[in-house]
């Protein structure tokens, strides 16, 4: 199989769509285990990283179902943010307001019984603020909206301490700050990697 390069921001999905085929199916093909060794997430990539493709290069009809849903739109996207318990449950039900410097107003949405609440914002809002109440208190957090790392790569762990605490503290290791903050939430650190990465359900 040829292999590709990827560059700038192109990813997994990207790069499937534009050759007619299925992005989940090319990340588990036999000939990208390596890849898939080397990073947790298929839709989170690192430029410099390498994609074995098919020797047709015309694929096969790009299938859609209800797990793999491509939301495509020439003037809005959509900010998934995730609602977690202190035991680290999903948490439903939670009202989410978001804020944003172009917006008219704050834009409001509920968590589903996944613990997500989904904005649908403008291409143009790329930061702004998300509050909640939950649990009898106030949150709000900034956000900021942009290609991440893979999170295998120390700049990848730092854009999400970053996203995650709201704050950036430089020359420091990110195993040395996830263990902090581990610590101070009272969390195991393998508990924060996992929150990190996206695999906590």
């Amino acid at each position: 199989m040829p292999r590709y390069t990827l560059v700038g921001d192109e990813c997994m999905v990207s790069l499937a769509l534009e050759r007619n085929l299925d992005p989940k199916e090319l990340w588990e093909s036999d000939a990208n285990e390596a890849l898939r060794e080397e990073r947790a997430l298929f839709n989170c990539l690192a430029e410099g990283d390498t994609i074995a493709l098919p020797d047709d290069s015309g694929g096969h009809e790009l299938q859609m179902n209800q797990e793999q849903t491509l939301v495509v739109s020439k003037t809005r996207y959509r900010l998934p943010i995730r609602v977690v318990s202190p035991d680290w449950q999903a948490a439903s039900g939670v009202t989410l307001k978001c804020w944003a410097e172009s917006l008219p107003q704050p834009l409001e949405t509920e968590s589903n019984a996944e613990g997500i609440g989904w904005f649908e914002l403008p291409l143009d809002v790329t930061e702004g603020f998300i509050a909640m109440e939950f649990e009898d208190r106030a949150i709000i957090r900034p956000f900021l909206v942009g290609r991440l790392d893979p999170p295998e790569l120390e700049s990848g762990r730092q854009q999400r301490l970053e996203n995650l605490n709201g704050s950036f503290i430089p020359n420091r290791p990110a195993d040395e700050l996830i263990t902090a903050l581990a610590d101070d939430s009272g969390m195991t650190k393998d508990q924060l990697d996992a929150l990190l990465v996206g695999t906590v359900t």
